[in-house]
């Protein structure tokens, strides 16, 4: 009789173990699954981020270049806007030998 009572409370116990483990094994998965979503999530995340900093450097790149024409554009508005002014002479010598040609005939003809 206690042989039978053993062996019953051995298969019990053993019936629990595998129960228990099963139960383990389904934590465990759930877990590795919760990982993955999260390590998915976080790759999603830094590849957002790292696209919306190329846009915003393009961008800022853009945004650069437009204001350096502008004030290239100014620079060259504000040189044209001197009637009076003589070409440079260093930059334009053709122009600075005409301008010059010019006054000199001007200056030469009689005021009438």
């Amino acid at each position: 009789m206690w042989t039978v009572i053993s062996c019953v409370l051995l298969a019990s116990l053993c019936a629990v173990c595998a129960a228990v483990s099963v139960y383990s094994v389904a934590i465990a998965g759930q877990r590795q699954a919760s990982l993955v979503r999260s390590t998915r999530s976080l790759e999603s995340r830094v590849q957002s981020l790292e696209t919306s900093s190329n846009e915003w450097t393009e961008e800022l790149r853009l945004l650069a270049n437009r204001v350096k024409m502008q004030r290239v554009r100014t620079a060259v508005a504000h040189t044209d806007a001197q009637p009076g002014k003589l070409p440079d002479p260093y930059k334009d010598p053709d122009g600075w030998r005409n301008a010059m040609n010019k006054r000199l005939a001007a200056s030469k003809l009689p005021a009438d």
